[in-house]
């Protein structure tokens, strides 16, 4: 067990009961901290799924703009093979007149 102050549980708290050598608190009491547990957990759960989600989609999009940047340098080369001005095409995402 922890060594950290419990006030609210001190409080909440009988002292020694029959034959019981420690100290009990009610069922209510020890039900209200676990949903209150459980309800933090799927809290810090959720608040993982998101960063986790946020990582994945910002990789996404690095690995994205490496691959338009490698096509445009392809484009490039193949234009610059063939003798003809690069800039005469253009790839869906760059938007054209």
């Amino acid at each position: 067990m922890s060594d950290r102050p419990t006030p609210e549980t001190d409080a909440a708290a009988s002292p020694h009961i029959g034959f019981y050598s420690c100290a009990t608190v009610t069922a209510n009491f020890a039900r209200r901290l676990e949903i209150e547990r459980d309800e933090a957990r799927e809290a810090l759960t959720s608040q993982k799924i998101l960063i986790a989600q946020h990582i994945v989609i910002t990789d996404l999009m690095l690995e994205r703009d490496e691959a338009r940047e490698q096509a445009h340098r392809f484009r490039a080369l193949h234009y610059s093979h063939l003798g003809i001005n690069g800039s005469a095409s253009w790839f869906p995402w760059e938007g054209h007149e």
